[in-house]
This record gives structure tokens, sequence and C-alpha cells, in this order.
């Protein structure tokens, strides 16, 4: 979730106010103090969960078979933990496969859990035991196991539970389908639309729109007036995943509904639709007092490009809401680039930062040559990385690539060689934006430099840059321009990536992108080189740490936390260790998302930042209901500083984002933050 924070990256950036009574979860309440407290008390207890911990934090479980057989049970449960966040070394599936015939439920459950965190073929065989013998609890649990596993396979073994007796068996057998993630899996999912229990029909019609499954298009339209709200809004939002055209006019009459959520969801639907006719319905809550309302409408009508809406759209540039001045950039360069231009550039002499990023970025979309020296003067000597960073967005939107090989003073400076210049920066954040701009044909001719930047990024920070120079060659594999000298340096790069690069996403990428050039390279997941994640400055990783409670104060109220010190002792170490150094205070939600997430705690406040370290993924079974706390990553094990709080049931990211915490009380604060707004946090409890 952690993502560049240029312009066109913040899609559908709101927030959700108070939810209606029908859709509110049950107040979440603080749970009693940790369940490894009397453990922890003795020494040789303590002894196991250390050498448990250090295992999880090292990814090396050998010997971990003397705790699956420990005679505690809570010996038992971490072990579990760790042999699913530990990966497919050790061969895990044989040990939990024992653990989930365990005399204790709790550790039955955290092995079911851990089977499908492995994603291994081997653990379908034990999940499909527990499916068929198991007791209820453990049912639900084995099933969301499988959508876990990513599996193909799990899709059959899953199918059997959507005629089971028990609803909520048959709803977690489709959300499991949907977590699958295979489209072919969705014809699987077609008769339950049809099935007596609402809450079926809820996670049939989220499945078919996260599926992409259009061929329902009619029967989701009619759920837009069924009489369950939870329907409804699941059926608009897959209306608009599927940008349904015809389904302009049932979500429209939504924009009225009494109930604000549904207001917000048919904006967003409309918005993904994108084409003339959403536009013109879009229009009808540009002069709302809801900035979410007009932020996703100004969205929905720069995807349409609906040139007459510029009229409407020009005075929400001088809007009070930071997000609602930037989707009117957006929507004012797409509707008419030639009138827009001028009020554009002012944004860039006299805007807000993260108005002049935007603005940035939207003058190169326009296009206009004349305009070609203000970015390049932008990203070579602004102080201000915002403003570098839109500089590079608005020089990737370019579309006519001539333009940036043009001379630009009489030094013979170019914009190709200014985003060279970028990438080779001290700032890897630019680096990357300014990489990524030099695209596929646009990087010939800067081959051996990008080769050359590319082995002198060392640091650990740098993992972005050395991404998009993969990204870049990669793109480049098929193009026939390119010289046999500069295709081997290339090969010779990529390949001693794949052996001597420790962080596994960028030697993954390098594997893939040789084999684009023909070349006999794989990448093995188990080797042994050291990944540089940076240090944690309480040295040894964390043993479980019980409750927590954490505050973050915003202007528009507190929002109280329980942290998951048990479940995810080193990531919640990390955050409290940040709270006490004050390293969140002064920092902004630079990331909203309607019906999804709250997200801050970047010190870049552009959504690339961390605290200087990268932690191990602790995913572990709670799930993505209304108000819960997630980290942001970049990839497996690389949780930082950043978090995310869900505003809705959000069940894809299950597995995938480790949960921290949820929030005990302030969910209707967290429901009205805006992008741009600052926070402090401190430890209460």
């Amino acid at each position: 979730m952690r993502r560049p924070f240029t312009f066109s990256a913040l899609v559908f950036i709101l927030g959700i106010s108070i939810l209606v009574p029908a859709l509110v979860l049950p107040p979440v309440q603080a749970e009693a103090a940790g369940r490894y407290d009397r453990l922890l008390l003795s020494k040789t207890a303590r002894a196991k969960l250390t050498d448990l911990a250090a295992m999880e934090d090292s990814r090396k479980i050998a010997g971990i078979g003397k705790y699956a057989g420990d005679s505690n049970p809570l010996i038992r449960l971490r072990c579990a933990e760790v042999l699913g966040r530990a990966g497919r070394a050790g061969d895990p599936v044989t040990h939990l496969a024992k653990l989930a015939e365990d005399s204790n439920d709790e550790v039955v459950l955290a092995a079911i859990y851990s089977l499908g965190l492995t994603m291994d073929e081997a653990a379908l065989e034990p999940l499909e035991k527990v499916l068929k013998q198991g007791a209820k609890k453990q049912k639900l649990a084995a099933l969301e196991a499988l959508g876990m596993t990513r599996l193909k396979d799990a899709a059959l073994i899953i199918s059997g539970a959507l005629t089971n007796f028990h609803s909520t068996i048959r709803a977690q057998a489709i959300s499991s389908l949907a977590a699958l993630g295979d489209s072919t899996s969705a014809e699987m999912c077609v008769n339950s639309i049809h099935d007596p229990d609402a809450a079926v029909i809820e996670q049939t019609v989220y499945a078919l729109g996260r599926l992409g499954y259009s061929k329902l298009n009619y029967e989701l339209a009619e759920f837009c007036d069924h009489e369950n709200l939870w329907v409804i809004m699941r059926a608009v939002e897959a209306l608009g995943r599927l940008k349904t055209k015809d389904a302009v006019e049932p979500v429209a009459t939504l924009l009225t509904h009494k109930e604000r959520i549904l207001r917000i969801k048919a904006a967003e639907a409309l918005s993904r639709i994108g084409n003339d006719k959403a536009a013109e319905k879009l229009e009808t809550v540009l002069g709302s007092d809801d900035a979410y309302l007009k932020d996703l409408a100004l969205r929905g009508i720069a995807a349409s490009r609906r040139g007459k809406s510029f009229e409407r759209v020009l005075p929400l540039l001088q809007d009070r809401s930071q997000m609602v001045r930037r989707s009117a950039i957006e929507a004012a360069a797409a509707t008419d680039a030639k009138k827009a231009r001028p009020f554009i550039l002012e944004i860039v002499r006299k805007g807000e930062a993260y108005d002049r990023m935007a603005a940035l970025e939207f003058i190169g979309a326009i296009g206009n040559e004349e305009d070609m020296l203000l970015l390049v003067e932008t990203l070579d000597n602004s102080a201000n990385h915002l403003e570098r960073e839109g500089a590079a967005a608005g020089l990737k939107r370019i579309e006519k690539d001539e333009h940036l090989r043009l001379p630009l003073d009489t030094s013979g400076r170019t914009a190709f060689d200014a985003l060279l210049d970028a990438g080779g920066g001290d700032d890897p954040v630019v680096a990357a934006m300014a990489i990524e701009a030099l695209g596929r044909k646009r990087a010939l001719g800067g081959t051996d430099r990008l080769v050359e930047i590319f082995r002198g990024s060392g640091r650990r920070e740098d993992c972005d840059r050395k991404l998009a120079i993969i990204a870049v060659f990669e793109a480049l594999a098929g193009e026939g321009d390119l010289e046999p000298a500069a295709r081997s340096n290339i090969i010779a790069m990529l390949k001693e990536t794949v052996v001597r690069e420790g962080d596994p996403r960028v030697a993954e990428a390098a594997a893939g992108a040789a084999k684009k050039y023909g070349a006999a390279v794989s990448y093995d997941p188990a080797h042994t080189v050291e990944w540089d994640r940076g240090k944690y400055p309480w040295g040894e990783p964390a043993l479980p740490l019980g409750k927590k409670m954490i505050r973050i104060t915003t202007k528009r109220g507190p929002i109280d936390i329980e942290l998951f010190g048990d479940d995810a002792p080193n990531i919640v170490k990390s955050v409290l260790l940040l709270i006490e150094e004050g390293f969140y205070n002064g920092l902004n939600f630079h990331r909203v998302v309607p019906g999804f997430v709250v997200q801050g705690g970047c010190p870049r406040g552009d959504g690339w930042g961390d605290a200087g370290w990268f932690l191990r993924s602790q995913f572990n079974p709670h799930t993505y209901k209304r108000g819960y706390v997630g980290m942001a990553h970049a990839g497996k094990d690389t949780p930082g500083s950043q978090f995310f709080i869900t505003h809705l049931p959000q069940p894809h990211l299950d597995g995938r984002y480790t949960i921290i915490g949820k929030v005990v009380s302030g969910m209707e604060v967290v429901d009205l933050i805006e992008v741009g707004d600052t926070f402090g946090m401190e430890i209460i409890e």
C-alpha cells in the first residue's frame, strides 16, 4: 500500500463520514492483558520465546520442531505463527499439518492460518482435511487460509462449501474465492447471487467486482435498490469496478440518497465509469458542501475529458479543501488543456507545495513545448522534493518523446539529460520517478548510464531506484533498437543482481527481466545474501507485548487505538518507540481513499518515506474490519512507519498487510480525515 505520491496516484482520495446504523460494525472493545504475561515470568519459557522471535526475524527455522511438540500450548501457538511467517524454508507444512491436529483449539486455528500463509501446494491437503472434518470455526479458518494461498487449485476445494447449510460458511467461501484473485473462479460464485442470505449476496457482488466478472451487470444494477444497504454498497462498488456504462442511471439515483456512504459510493462508481454521461451526472454534486463528493466528481470528470465541464471545474481550483483543489487541477487540464494552462501555471508560481506538485505534473500532461524548460529547471534546482517529484511526473506525462531530446538552452541540455542526472541524484524517490519517466524507448542511449547508476546504488533506501531501472530494462528487452553492447551490459547487470542482491524484491525482479533477454538465470528465495533492512534501535526482536493503547490527536478530534502487541510484537514495539521519540508529531495523512483507508506516517509526506528500517511482516489472524489498523508496505517484510485505518471491511487485505490494532474510540473522527490533516501520537496505556 505504500506507493508514490504523484498526483495521478492519488486515486479517489476522500474520507467517509458517520456510517448508517445498518453499516456500522458492533463497537470494538479493548482486550484483556497479554496472553503471554505469565509465561514471560518464567526464565525457561522466556528463553523459548526469545529463540522463536529470533527465528521469525531471521527466517531461519532449523530446530523449530522441538517447539512444535512443547508441552505449553502458547509455545506451540507461537511456533505455528513463526512457521507461517518464515516462508517455505524448512518444510513448515509438515510441522503445521501436525499442529492443525493439536489438542488445543487456539493452536489448531493458528496452524490453519499459517498453512495459508505458506502459499505452498502441499498446504492444500491438510486444509482440505480440516474443511471436511473440522468444527465450524475451524472450517471457516480453513476457507480463509485457502483464499490466502492464492493457489488456483484451491478454488475447487473452496467451491464445495458454497452449498453448505451455514450461511456464514457460504459467505466465507465466496470471500475466499475473491481472495484467490483468479477471474476463472468467478463462475463458481454466480449462483450465490440468488442466495436467501443477504450476507452471502453481499460477498457475491463484492467478489464479482473484484474478479472482473461482467456477465451479471444487469442483476448487479438491480441491487441498487435492494433493502440491505450493505448489498447496495457492494453492488455499486462492483458496478464501478466493472465500468458498467449501462449502470449510470441507477447508480446516479444514489447521489441524493439520505445516507452519505451511499452518495459517496455512487460518486466513486460514476468516477470509475468515467464516460460523458457519468460526468454529466457528477457535475450535479460540484456545488455540494461535501469535499469528498466534489473530489470524486472531479476525478470522474477528468476521466471523461468532458470539455463542457471546464467552466464548472474552474472555480474549484480555489476550493478550501486541498484534495479538491488537486483534483480540480487534473480535471481542468483534462477538460480544456489550452484554457487551463494559464491557471495551472499560476498555481505553479503561487500555490501551496502539494498544489504545485500536482500543477507541475499536469502541466506536463498538457504537453506545451514552452513548459519543458520550467519542468527541467524545477527538477534540476528546486529545494522542495515535492516540486521535484511533480516535475518528474510531468516529464513522464509528456506524450511526444522527441520533446525530451530538444535542447533547452545554449548548452544543449535536454530533458533526457535532466532525467538521467536526477536518476543518479541523492534523493532516491526523485531518482526513481525520474527513471520511470524515461520509460521504454525513451531510455535508449542512456542504458549504460542507468547500469552505472544501478551499480552505485548500495543503500537500503535505493531499492525503488533499482526497481525502476530494472523495469525500464525489462521494457527494453523486446526493442530492436537496443545496441548489442548495451544489451550485453544490461544482461550482465541483471545476472549479477540475482546472485548478489539481498533485497528479494530487487533480486526477483532482476531474474524476471533477465529471462526476457533469454538469460538462463533463476532466483532462489532461499539464497543467503544478507538483506540490509536497517537496524532496530532496540536490538533483538521484540517478545510479545500484550495490549498497548495509543492516541492519535487531530484537529477533528482524538482517535484511540488498541495495539496488538502479542500478535505483531516487533512492529508494535517500533510504533511505540517512534511515538516516544516524537517521530509522528506533525506528520500528515497523505492518502485517503473512500470506503477504504486513511493513511499516514510518512516523514516525507509523499508516501515514499519510512523510519529508517524495514520490519518483518507479522501477518496474523485478525481481519480487516471497519476501524482496523494495518501497516503499509512496498512488498513483504518492508513495513516501516506508515500505517492505515480501514473505513470499511477489506477482506482482500487479509494476510497481505500486517494488522497491528483497532480503533476503540474515535471512528467518527477517522471518517472525517482529509488529505493533508496533520496529527500527533501519544501512548496512553
